[in-house]
Protein backbone atom coordinates (compact mmCIF):
# COMPACT_ATOMS: atom_id res chain seq x y z
CA UNK A 1 0.00 0.00 0.00
CA UNK A 2 1.24 3.75 -0.75
CA UNK A 3 2.39 5.47 1.77
CA UNK A 4 1.77 9.28 3.39
CA UNK A 5 4.08 10.71 1.20
CA UNK A 6 3.95 14.19 3.02
CA UNK A 7 4.52 12.39 6.30
CA UNK A 8 7.28 10.75 4.64
CA UNK A 9 9.03 14.09 3.86
CA UNK A 10 8.64 15.45 6.88
CA UNK A 11 10.53 12.53 8.60
CA UNK A 12 13.00 12.13 5.90
CA UNK A 13 13.76 15.60 6.68
CA UNK A 14 13.91 15.21 10.03
CA UNK A 15 16.08 12.56 10.33
CA UNK A 16 17.94 13.38 7.19
CA UNK A 17 21.76 14.66 8.93
CA UNK A 18 21.71 11.02 11.39
CA UNK A 19 23.05 8.76 8.49
CA UNK A 20 22.01 5.71 10.41
CA UNK A 21 18.19 7.15 11.45
CA UNK A 22 17.73 8.17 7.41
CA UNK A 23 18.90 4.68 6.22
CA UNK A 24 16.37 3.15 8.39
CA UNK A 25 13.59 5.50 7.60
CA UNK A 26 14.13 4.64 3.75
CA UNK A 27 13.67 0.71 4.62
CA UNK A 28 10.55 1.54 6.95
CA UNK A 29 8.73 3.19 4.42
CA UNK A 30 9.59 0.55 1.81
CA UNK A 31 8.52 -2.38 3.94
CA UNK A 32 5.42 -0.39 5.25
CA UNK A 33 4.62 -0.50 1.38
CA UNK A 34 5.00 -4.00 0.73
CA UNK A 35 8.07 -2.72 -1.77
CA UNK A 36 10.87 -5.45 -2.87
CA UNK A 37 14.18 -3.58 -1.46
CA UNK A 38 17.90 -4.73 -2.22
CA UNK A 39 20.07 -2.84 -0.26
CA UNK A 40 24.17 -2.55 -0.70
CA UNK A 41 26.58 -0.84 1.34
CA UNK A 42 29.96 0.20 0.20
CA UNK A 43 32.78 1.15 2.28
CA UNK A 44 34.74 3.63 0.02
CA UNK A 45 37.80 5.09 0.74
CA UNK A 46 36.44 8.63 1.80
CA UNK A 47 33.15 7.52 3.26
CA UNK A 48 30.05 4.25 3.22
CA UNK A 49 27.66 4.48 0.50
CA UNK A 50 24.62 2.97 0.50
CA UNK A 51 22.20 1.71 -2.81
CA UNK A 52 18.75 0.91 -2.25
CA UNK A 53 16.70 -0.25 -5.28
CA UNK A 54 13.24 -1.74 -5.42
CA UNK A 55 11.20 -2.38 -8.45
CA UNK A 56 7.40 -3.32 -9.46
CA UNK A 57 5.81 -6.69 -9.93
CA UNK A 58 6.44 -8.47 -12.69
CA UNK A 59 5.10 -6.91 -15.40
CA UNK A 60 2.29 -8.25 -17.48
CA UNK A 61 4.27 -6.98 -21.17
CA UNK A 62 7.65 -6.81 -21.82
CA UNK A 63 9.51 -3.92 -22.80
CA UNK A 64 12.52 -2.14 -21.83
CA UNK A 65 12.70 -1.24 -17.86
CA UNK A 66 12.01 2.03 -16.68
CA UNK A 67 14.83 2.66 -14.43
CA UNK A 68 14.65 6.12 -12.04
CA UNK A 69 18.05 7.16 -10.52
CA UNK A 70 18.50 9.96 -7.49
CA UNK A 71 21.99 10.22 -6.58
CA UNK A 72 22.68 12.15 -3.11
CA UNK A 73 26.04 13.58 -2.40
CA UNK A 74 27.07 14.09 0.68
CA UNK A 75 29.79 17.16 0.79
CA UNK A 76 32.51 17.24 2.74
CA UNK A 77 32.38 17.16 6.14
CA UNK A 78 34.25 18.14 10.00
CA UNK A 79 33.00 15.26 11.76
CA UNK A 80 33.72 16.78 15.03
CA UNK A 81 31.72 19.79 14.84
CA UNK A 82 28.39 19.83 16.49
CA UNK A 83 25.90 17.62 15.15
CA UNK A 84 23.52 21.00 15.11
CA UNK A 85 25.46 22.19 12.39
CA UNK A 86 25.35 19.61 9.34
CA UNK A 87 27.17 19.51 6.37
CA UNK A 88 25.50 21.12 3.27
CA UNK A 89 25.82 22.10 -0.26
CA UNK A 90 25.75 25.61 -0.90
CA UNK A 91 23.12 26.79 -2.64
CA UNK A 92 24.63 26.94 -5.92
CA UNK A 93 24.83 23.61 -5.62
CA UNK A 94 21.97 22.30 -3.50
CA UNK A 95 20.89 19.72 -6.32
CA UNK A 96 23.90 17.53 -5.94
CA UNK A 97 22.50 16.33 -2.41
CA UNK A 98 20.20 16.82 0.60
CA UNK A 99 17.06 15.60 1.81
CA UNK A 100 15.73 16.85 -1.38
CA UNK A 101 16.83 14.33 -3.73
CA UNK A 102 15.56 11.81 -1.16
CA UNK A 103 12.15 13.25 -1.29
CA UNK A 104 12.07 13.28 -4.84
CA UNK A 105 12.78 10.03 -5.54
CA UNK A 106 10.35 8.80 -2.63
CA UNK A 107 7.87 11.01 -4.67
CA UNK A 108 8.74 9.22 -7.40
CA UNK A 109 8.01 5.87 -6.14
CA UNK A 110 4.64 7.20 -4.57
CA UNK A 111 3.95 7.63 -8.16
CA UNK A 112 4.84 4.14 -9.69
CA UNK A 113 2.94 2.44 -6.83
CA UNK A 114 -0.02 4.38 -8.00
CA UNK A 115 0.20 3.76 -11.42
CA UNK A 116 -0.88 0.61 -13.41
CA UNK A 117 2.22 0.37 -15.10
CA UNK A 118 2.11 -2.31 -17.52
CA UNK A 119 6.25 -2.13 -17.97
CA UNK A 120 8.96 -3.39 -16.00
CA UNK A 121 10.33 -0.57 -13.52
CA UNK A 122 12.89 0.20 -10.81
CA UNK A 123 13.90 2.96 -8.87
CA UNK A 124 17.32 3.15 -7.11
CA UNK A 125 18.72 5.55 -4.58
CA UNK A 126 21.97 6.09 -3.97
CA UNK A 127 23.96 7.93 -1.29
CA UNK A 128 27.28 8.57 -0.21
CA UNK A 129 30.65 10.78 0.02
CA UNK A 130 31.13 13.49 -2.74
CA UNK A 131 34.51 12.15 -3.70
CA UNK A 132 34.58 8.85 -4.87
CA UNK A 133 30.77 7.51 -5.67
CA UNK A 134 31.22 8.26 -9.28
CA UNK A 135 32.73 5.42 -10.09
CA UNK A 136 30.54 3.11 -8.21
CA UNK A 137 27.45 4.19 -9.59
CA UNK A 138 28.77 4.46 -13.02
CA UNK A 139 29.44 0.55 -12.29
CA UNK A 140 26.22 -0.43 -11.00
CA UNK A 141 24.24 1.54 -13.77
CA UNK A 142 26.23 -0.29 -16.54
CA UNK A 143 25.16 -3.83 -14.87
CA UNK A 144 21.23 -2.99 -15.52
CA UNK A 145 19.68 -4.21 -19.15
CA UNK A 146 21.31 -3.04 -21.81
CA UNK A 147 17.85 -1.47 -23.37
CA UNK A 148 16.90 0.27 -19.68
CA UNK A 149 15.59 3.80 -20.41
CA UNK A 150 17.70 5.47 -17.35
CA UNK A 151 16.36 8.94 -15.98
CA UNK A 152 18.19 11.03 -13.22
CA UNK A 153 15.85 12.77 -10.68
CA UNK A 154 17.53 16.08 -9.80
CA UNK A 155 16.15 18.48 -7.76
CA UNK A 156 15.79 22.18 -8.48
CA UNK A 157 17.80 25.25 -7.02
CA UNK A 158 16.14 27.54 -4.24
CA UNK A 159 14.49 30.78 -6.33
CA UNK A 160 17.06 33.36 -6.70
CA UNK A 161 19.83 31.01 -6.79
CA UNK A 162 22.52 31.29 -9.26
CA UNK A 163 24.16 27.45 -10.67
CA UNK A 164 26.91 26.33 -10.56
CA UNK A 165 29.52 26.42 -13.29
CA UNK A 166 30.33 22.45 -14.57
CA UNK A 167 31.57 20.31 -14.90
CA UNK A 168 33.33 20.37 -11.59
CA UNK A 169 36.16 18.32 -10.25
CA UNK A 170 36.24 17.91 -6.51
CA UNK A 171 39.90 18.14 -5.02
CA UNK A 172 40.97 16.92 -1.82
CA UNK A 173 44.54 18.04 -0.23
CA UNK A 174 46.30 16.47 2.76
CA UNK A 175 48.96 18.66 3.83
CA UNK A 176 50.77 16.25 6.14
CA UNK A 177 53.91 17.61 8.55
CA UNK A 178 57.19 14.88 8.73
CA UNK A 179 57.09 15.34 12.80
CA UNK A 180 54.91 17.18 15.48
CA UNK A 181 57.46 19.62 17.05
CA UNK A 182 56.49 23.16 17.30
CA UNK A 183 58.17 25.73 19.17
CA UNK A 184 55.26 27.90 20.82
CA UNK A 185 55.61 31.50 20.57
CA UNK A 186 54.63 33.21 23.83
CA UNK A 187 51.17 34.61 23.48
CA UNK A 188 49.12 36.41 25.95
CA UNK A 189 45.82 35.96 24.71
CA UNK A 190 43.38 32.57 23.71
CA UNK A 191 40.42 33.28 21.44
CA UNK A 192 37.39 31.50 20.06
CA UNK A 193 36.79 32.60 17.02
CA UNK A 194 33.91 31.87 14.52
CA UNK A 195 32.15 32.96 10.95
CA UNK A 196 29.16 31.91 9.24
CA UNK A 197 29.70 33.84 5.57
CA UNK A 198 28.16 33.27 2.43
CA UNK A 199 30.18 32.39 -0.56
CA UNK A 200 34.05 31.18 -0.47
CA UNK A 201 35.27 33.76 1.85
CA UNK A 202 35.75 32.18 5.24
CA UNK A 203 38.90 31.59 5.01
CA UNK A 204 40.32 34.63 3.03
CA UNK A 205 38.62 36.61 5.14
CA UNK A 206 40.55 34.73 8.30
CA UNK A 207 43.83 35.02 6.42
CA UNK A 208 42.61 39.05 6.70
CA UNK A 209 41.92 38.82 10.23
CA UNK A 210 45.53 37.75 10.65
CA UNK A 211 47.47 39.69 8.24
CA UNK A 212 45.51 42.41 10.75
CA UNK A 213 47.50 41.65 13.57
CA UNK A 214 50.40 43.04 11.90
CA UNK A 215 54.18 42.00 11.29
CA UNK A 216 55.29 42.29 14.50
CA UNK A 217 52.45 40.08 16.42
CA UNK A 218 53.08 36.24 17.11
CA UNK A 219 50.05 33.67 16.53
CA UNK A 220 48.92 29.80 16.14
CA UNK A 221 46.05 28.65 14.87
CA UNK A 222 44.45 25.54 16.30
CA UNK A 223 41.48 23.14 15.68
CA UNK A 224 40.62 25.03 12.21
CA UNK A 225 37.12 23.94 10.71
CA UNK A 226 35.26 24.96 8.03
CA UNK A 227 32.26 23.21 7.15
CA UNK A 228 30.39 23.80 3.73
CA UNK A 229 26.54 25.10 3.99
CA UNK A 230 24.21 27.78 2.29
CA UNK A 231 26.75 29.88 4.56
CA UNK A 232 29.93 28.01 5.20
CA UNK A 233 30.50 28.03 9.19
CA UNK A 234 34.47 28.15 10.25
CA UNK A 235 35.61 27.98 13.87
CA UNK A 236 38.75 27.85 15.34
CA UNK A 237 40.85 28.71 18.18
CA UNK A 238 43.30 31.50 17.79
CA UNK A 239 46.34 32.42 19.99
CA UNK A 240 48.27 36.15 19.81
CA UNK A 241 50.39 38.22 21.11
CA UNK A 242 48.00 40.93 20.58
CA UNK A 243 44.54 42.16 21.06
CA UNK A 244 42.30 41.04 17.97
CA UNK A 245 41.58 43.63 15.53
CA UNK A 246 38.03 43.91 15.09
CA UNK A 247 36.60 42.11 12.66
CA UNK A 248 32.23 42.41 12.01
CA UNK A 249 32.69 38.93 10.08
CA UNK A 250 33.57 37.06 13.48
CA UNK A 251 32.24 36.17 16.86
CA UNK A 252 35.09 36.13 18.77
CA UNK A 253 35.42 35.10 22.94
CA UNK A 254 38.47 34.59 24.81
CA UNK A 255 39.33 31.40 26.88
CA UNK A 256 41.43 29.96 29.39
CA UNK A 257 45.19 29.91 27.45
CA UNK A 258 45.25 26.68 29.37
CA UNK A 259 42.59 24.77 27.31
CA UNK A 260 44.53 22.06 25.55
CA UNK A 261 44.85 22.37 21.62
CA UNK A 262 45.45 20.51 18.58
CA UNK A 263 48.90 21.50 16.73
CA UNK A 264 49.04 24.61 15.22
CA UNK A 265 48.13 24.60 11.44
CA UNK A 266 50.14 27.80 10.12
CA UNK A 267 53.02 25.78 8.49
CA UNK A 268 49.64 24.12 6.60
CA UNK A 269 48.71 27.58 5.58
CA UNK A 270 52.42 29.27 4.73
CA UNK A 271 51.97 25.75 2.30
CA UNK A 272 48.85 26.82 0.66
CA UNK A 273 50.05 30.62 -0.29
CA UNK A 274 53.19 28.85 -2.06
CA UNK A 275 51.30 26.84 -4.64
CA UNK A 276 51.05 29.74 -6.77
CA UNK A 277 52.50 27.81 -9.68
CA UNK A 278 49.45 25.88 -10.06
CA UNK A 279 46.47 25.92 -12.63
CA UNK A 280 44.79 29.11 -11.83
CA UNK A 281 41.28 27.52 -11.20
CA UNK A 282 42.74 25.41 -8.56
CA UNK A 283 44.94 27.83 -6.91
CA UNK A 284 41.49 30.07 -7.12
CA UNK A 285 39.80 26.58 -5.36
CA UNK A 286 43.00 26.33 -2.90
CA UNK A 287 42.36 29.39 -1.58
CA UNK A 288 38.19 29.69 -0.91
CA UNK A 289 38.17 25.71 -0.23
CA UNK A 290 34.66 24.45 0.22
CA UNK A 291 36.14 22.78 3.40
CA UNK A 292 39.07 22.59 5.71
CA UNK A 293 39.58 20.22 8.70
CA UNK A 294 42.64 20.55 10.64
CA UNK A 295 44.07 17.01 11.35
CA UNK A 296 46.81 15.66 14.23
CA UNK A 297 49.55 15.94 11.39
CA UNK A 298 48.70 18.81 9.17
CA UNK A 299 45.19 20.22 7.34
CA UNK A 300 42.92 18.66 4.82
CA UNK A 301 41.33 20.95 2.42
CA UNK A 302 38.70 20.17 -0.32
CA UNK A 303 38.22 22.71 -3.34
CA UNK A 304 36.19 22.90 -6.24
CA UNK A 305 37.96 23.30 -9.15
CA UNK A 306 36.19 23.92 -12.67
CA UNK A 307 37.74 21.20 -15.76
CA UNK A 308 39.49 18.56 -15.14
CA UNK A 309 42.72 18.24 -12.61
CA UNK A 310 45.64 15.90 -13.96
CA UNK A 311 46.95 14.62 -10.47
CA UNK A 312 49.90 13.14 -11.82
CA UNK A 313 50.84 16.57 -12.74
CA UNK A 314 50.63 17.94 -9.24
CA UNK A 315 53.89 18.51 -6.72
CA UNK A 316 54.25 16.08 -3.60
CA UNK A 317 56.03 18.65 -1.60
CA UNK A 318 55.87 22.52 -0.67
CA UNK A 319 58.69 23.06 2.07
CA UNK A 320 58.97 20.44 4.71
CA UNK A 321 55.16 19.49 4.03
CA UNK A 322 54.13 16.55 1.67
CA UNK A 323 51.22 16.89 -0.37
CA UNK A 324 48.36 13.67 -0.73
CA UNK A 325 46.18 14.89 -3.64
CA UNK A 326 42.90 13.09 -4.74
CA UNK A 327 40.82 14.35 -7.37
CA UNK A 328 37.32 13.22 -8.86
CA UNK A 329 34.50 14.51 -10.87
CA UNK A 330 32.06 15.79 -9.23
CA UNK A 331 29.50 17.09 -11.45
CA UNK A 332 28.88 15.70 -15.15
CA UNK A 333 27.74 17.74 -18.34
CA UNK A 334 23.95 18.12 -19.27
CA UNK A 335 22.30 15.11 -21.65
CA UNK A 336 20.49 16.56 -24.26
CA UNK A 337 16.67 15.86 -22.77
CA UNK A 338 15.79 17.70 -19.68
CA UNK A 339 12.23 17.63 -18.25
CA UNK A 340 10.76 20.14 -16.22
CA UNK A 341 8.69 17.77 -14.45
CA UNK A 342 6.52 19.93 -12.31
CA UNK A 343 6.51 22.86 -14.38
CA UNK A 344 7.60 25.44 -12.26
CA UNK A 345 10.68 26.46 -13.84
CA UNK A 346 12.55 25.67 -11.39
CA UNK A 347 16.22 26.76 -11.49
CA UNK A 348 18.14 23.63 -13.03
CA UNK A 349 21.46 22.81 -10.74
CA UNK A 350 24.32 20.89 -11.56
CA UNK A 351 23.84 17.13 -12.25
CA UNK A 352 25.73 14.63 -10.18
CA UNK A 353 28.63 12.90 -11.75
CA UNK A 354 28.03 8.75 -12.32
CA UNK A 355 24.94 8.51 -13.40
CA UNK A 356 26.17 9.51 -16.84
CA UNK A 357 24.40 6.31 -18.44
CA UNK A 358 20.67 8.24 -17.86
CA UNK A 359 20.15 9.84 -21.35
CA UNK A 360 17.60 11.42 -19.45
CA UNK A 361 16.78 14.25 -16.58
CA UNK A 362 13.47 14.65 -14.80
CA UNK A 363 13.60 18.34 -13.16
CA UNK A 364 11.69 18.31 -9.75
CA UNK A 365 11.08 21.22 -7.74
CA UNK A 366 13.76 22.31 -5.30
CA UNK A 367 11.34 20.44 -2.50
CA UNK A 368 11.93 23.29 0.32
CA UNK A 369 8.07 22.57 1.47
CA UNK A 370 6.94 19.01 1.92
CA UNK A 371 3.11 19.69 0.05
CA UNK A 372 5.37 20.23 -2.93
CA UNK A 373 6.39 16.31 -2.67
CA UNK A 374 2.73 15.49 -3.10
CA UNK A 375 2.38 17.90 -6.56
CA UNK A 376 5.46 16.27 -7.40
CA UNK A 377 4.06 13.02 -7.36
CA UNK A 378 1.13 13.64 -9.03
CA UNK A 379 2.71 15.88 -11.98
CA UNK A 380 5.24 12.37 -12.60
CA UNK A 381 2.02 10.45 -12.31
CA UNK A 382 0.63 12.18 -15.53
CA UNK A 383 4.00 11.32 -16.78
CA UNK A 384 4.04 7.57 -16.24
CA UNK A 385 0.36 7.66 -18.47
CA UNK A 386 2.22 8.75 -21.22
CA UNK A 387 3.21 6.33 -24.25
CA UNK A 388 7.36 7.09 -22.75
CA UNK A 389 8.81 8.59 -19.87
CA UNK A 390 9.84 11.33 -21.95
CA UNK A 391 7.01 12.08 -24.37
CA UNK A 392 8.30 14.23 -27.48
Amino acid sequence: MPFDLAQAARTVRRRYSDAIGFRQTLLDLLFAAGCSVREQAVALEHGDAVFVRTSGPAAPVGGPPLVLVAVDLDPPSSLTLLPDRPAAWPVPLASLGGPAVAIGWLAALHALLHSNRQRPWEVVFVRGPALGLAADLHAMLQGLPADAEVVQIVPGLPAGAVPGVAPLDLVRLDLVRPRNIWRFPACDHTWSVSASVTGGDALPRLRALLAGLGSGAAWTLHDLHLQPGRASHLSAVLRTSVPLPQDTAFTVRELEAEQRLLFPVNDALSGLAHLSALPAELVHGLAAPLHAEVMPDGLTVHALVAGSVDIDTLPDRVGPLSLQWDVGQLTRRTPAVELDVADVQAVQGPLPAGAERAAVVWRTPSLEADDEAVELAHAIGQLLRAPAAHPA
